[in-house]
């Protein structure tokens, strides 16, 4: 790109169009990789980058190439990156343990920041030698290497298979989870200002180094290979000692002060050498965030709800303090049920009613406040507290849910915590016998129609899969 044309700003935008794809398409791909085999879907991505990578080799050995068509090729890798990243931070929490988790995120970013040291360098070398048409070729290879190794990993079938969501159920079920989330709402808009801060780095290094710094593209090479051996140091000596002595919101305030730092001496430092050691420093500062963000979105996501969807890009940030973000266990539902709905029939009403004393009334109400947090972000679309007129201290939660599918996975999505509030509110129920539930499924649709959608065989579902109550509830007769 210098060569065809050294001014800062098409230097500048190779990075922006290479993260332009991360903000356009960061959400459906993620969508689309919790639908879809995450295995295969890696595979079909790997090739996309291989053939992006190709194409430059080709319009080079042609002579075709000029800074729209680099600009866009750039633009297809990040593409092909950006369908890439949700699914391959998604697997990491599937081949290790949360406790291992902290580690695993180090490991994550250690491994690409080595090859952020050897890959700049060995560029900026092998550039002379060969020539870009050649090592764009080799860049072409190595995205098939990977898919060779992914095609190595064996994923493990979960012997419980639910209901699958369409992209689009897929997609909305994300937006809704983080409108009623207040805790990911401040992980996101932290990732958000970290991502825009951090992103200046890898657009000016390469304007101060060659215009400023007159490196050839060796050393351009060598500039980048030290921000990612800050990177490795910081990830291997400065990160578990961190860790050991501050808290994780204290831990990334100081990577952020230490990226401010890089800032300052980046717009005054212009000896090549020290120069160096600011973009080292700018790894340590880069790492030290993104680890932390990355761990706390990881556990503050259930696992099956979308979590490729909102792990696109690197997460974290311990808002959740001493609560426990695992997946509840699954329990079976409150009763039988008369007729098993089809995936997509809906909407689905769900009532619970119980009686509540006097006394503890405001009690009840501020923990119905988390309910109902917790019934929207897991699929409901409308939630309703009725307090009856004609009976003392009874209560009446109405909730509606898009469809069978949604209302069969709410439980799945559910963490111990959302479990533990929903074990709150049962205590508060007075009556003689169990929680009252009912499930009604909307049959609007049937008023114009002859033709009866709900299947008329008993169901094959033994049970209700939000259960309040924790007693079996006799199914009513069928008459």
């Amino acid at each position: 790109m210098y060569k065809l044309n050294p001014s800062p700003l098409f230097l500048s935008l190779m990075s922006t169009v290479a993260s332009l794809p991360f903000f356009l398409f960061t959400l459906p791909a993620g969508a689309l990789a919790d639908i879809v085999d995450r295995r295969k879907f890696l595979c079909v991505m790997n090739l996309w980058l291989a053939i992006a990578a190709a194409m430059l080799a080709v319009f080079g050995s042609f002579h075709l190439l000029n800074p729209y068509i680099i600009l866009a090729c750039i633009f297809l890798i990040g593409v092909g990156f950006a369908f890439n990243a949700p699914a391959w931070t998604s697997v990491v929490p599937e081949v290790v343990s949360d406790e291992e988790l902290p580690s695993a995120a180090t490991l994550s970013g250690l491994q690409l920041n080595i090859s952020g040291i050897i890959g700049p360098a060995l560029g900026g070398l092998l550039l002379p030698l060969v020539g870009a048409n050649w090592l764009f070729t080799i860049n072409a290879i190595c995205f098939l290497v990977v898919i060779a190794a992914i095609l190595q990993w064996k994923r493990r079938e979960k012997a419980d298979k639910l209901p699958l969501e369409s992209f689009f159920e897929s997609f909305f079920t994300a937006i809704r989870y983080v409108r009623h989330a207040p805790g990911i709402q401040v992980l996101l808009a932290r990732n958000v200002l970290f991502a825009f801060f951090i992103s200046l780095i890898p657009a000016l290094i390469p304007v101060v180094g060659l215009r400023e710094l007159k490196l050839t593209a060796a050393g351009c090479g060598i500039l980048f290979s030290s921000m990612g051996a800050g990177s490795v140091l910081g990830a291997v000596f400065v990160v578990p000692w961190v860790r050991k002595h501050f808290s994780p919101n204290t831990l990334t305030v100081l990577a952020n002060l230490v990226i401010a730092v890089v800032y300052v001496l980046m717009a005054f430092v212009r000896d090549q050498n020290i120069f160096m050691i600011v973009a080292g420093l700018a790894g340590v500062g880069w790492t030290l965030s993104a680890s932390e963000l990355w761990v706390a979105g990881q556990r503050a996501m259930p696992p099956l709800l979308v979590v490729s969807l909102i792990l696109a890009i690197p997460l974290s940030i311990n808002f959740t303090g001493t609560l426990d973000f695992e997946p509840a266990p699954v329990t079976s539902f409150s009763h039988k049920l008369i007729y098993l709905p089809q995936p997509k029939d809906g909407p689905v009403a769900v009532m619970y009613e119980f009686n509540v004393d006097s006394a503890r009334v405001p009690q009840f109400m501020d923990v119905m406040k988390h309910v109902r947090m917790i019934h929207l972000r897991n699929g409901a679309f409308t939630w309703r507290l009725h307090e009856d007129l004609t009976r003392h201290n009874t209560f009446r939660i109405e909730m509606l849910v898009p469809s069978w599918t949604q209302h069969t996975l709410q439980r799945e999505r559910m963490t111990k915590a959302e479990r533990a509030i929903i074990d709150q509110a049962n205590a508060f129920h007075s009556g003689g016998g169990p929680i009252e539930e009912r499930i009604f499924l909307c049959v609007n649709k049937e008023l114009g129609s002859r033709r009866r959608t709900i299947s008329s065989h008993p169901s094959t579902t033994p049970f209700s899969p939000l259960n309040l109550g924790t007693q079996e509830v006799a199914a009513p007769s069928a008459e």
